[in-house]
């Protein structure tokens, strides 16, 4: 998968999970500090057409009314701007943005890209954990950006037998930092939302709507956590690392689950689901593969379909 695809889908999943009007994910040549699009979500598609127009300008990391803003980025610092004060009240603003999060993209000590998103026009205070998760919504961007780099690197580097070995070894210590970088701030942010979900369970019942809207975020943060393997898996693959685990399992609540997440994370789509009338299907396979493989389907068939047109998923023995 490139790496414009799993960027847009990082993009979706926290513009879903966070609740923001606007996500972007735009990377930084390391040697020139050039800035590139990758990915936007929240735009339409004449919006978007004109954002990756005005990307595609040559424009630096240091360009930009406020030259700090650079050092902090790498100094890998989340920056909290607010755009209606100076200097940024006089500069284009043409989504009407109020205050817009900016978490940098780094791979080790380097700066390799830039998250940014905001909630429209509204005030908005960013929470701790709103920033946390931006912060490993940015670490893993950055990691597919790199990801991308060392393959490219790699593909180039076949003519030569050292330097093969060389890109080979890169991406061996890619692949083994990835899974810590990743998930440790995920099992923090999803320990306080487990904890603070069980504590509006054993609250008063005007909470509900809370214990709901936190059950949902829960959820999504799953779905991030799954993107992170996502990730790794698609590397392990190239390497023919991949491994199957099959054992008996529910097709029909495979695919019923994994409609669902669908349904939340794009509310504004129609997603019909057609079922076997025994309820149950039983397979043996590998669960989280085939969520994966069907995940990916729905993603594509969402993206690629015209917004009005239902897509329909069925079940058959």
């Amino acid at each position: 998968m490139e790496v414009s695809k799993i960027a847009h889908r990082i993009a979706e999943l926290t513009c879903s999970v966070l609740g923001c009007q606007r996500v972007s994910i735009t990377s930084v040549e390391p040697e020139t500090e050039l800035l590139h699009p990758v990915a936007v979500v929240g735009l339409s598609p004449d919006e978007e057409r004109h954002w990756l127009a005005d990307q595609q300008q040559e424009t630096r990391l240091g360009d930009g009314p406020d030259p700090t803003i650079a050092t902090e980025l790498r100094a890998n610092e989340v920056l909290l701007l607010d755009m209606t004060q100076p200097p940024f009240d006089t500069q284009p603003n043409p989504y009407h943005i109020h205050t817009l999060l900016m978490a940098p993209m780094t791979v080790g000590e380097q700066l390799v890209g830039l998250l940014s998103l905001d909630f429209g026009g509204q005030e908005h205070d960013y929470s701790t954990d709103e920033i946390a998760l931006a912060k490993a919504v940015a670490k893993l961007a950055a990691l597919a950006i790199e990801r991308d780099r060392l393959l490219r690197e790699r593909a180039d580097a076949r003519a030569s037998e050292l330097a093969l070995r060389e890109a080979n070894r890169r991406m061996d210590e890619f692949l083994g930092m990835t899974s810590h970088e990743l998930k440790t701030p995920l099992t923090s942010i999803k320990g306080n939302t487990q904890l603070t979900v069980r504590q509006i369970i054993n609250s008063l019942s005007t909470f509900q709507k809370m214990q709901g809207m936190l059950e949902s975020t829960e959820r999504q943060v799953k779905l991030l956590d799954r993107l992170v393997d996502d990730l790794l898996d698609i590397s392990r693959s190239q390497e023919q690392l991949l491994e199957l685990s099959p054992a008996p399992c529910d097709l029909t609540a495979i695919v019923r689950e994994t409609v669902q997440e669908q349904q939340y994370a794009r509310p504004n789509r129609t997603i019909t689901l057609d079922l076997p009338a025994e309820g149950t299907t039983p397979v043996s396979a590998d669960a989280d593969r085939i969520s994966q493989v069907l995940r990916n389907y729905l993603t594509n068939a969402l993206k690629y379909s015209s917004e009005e047109k239902p897509v329909r998923v069925s079940v058959s023995k």
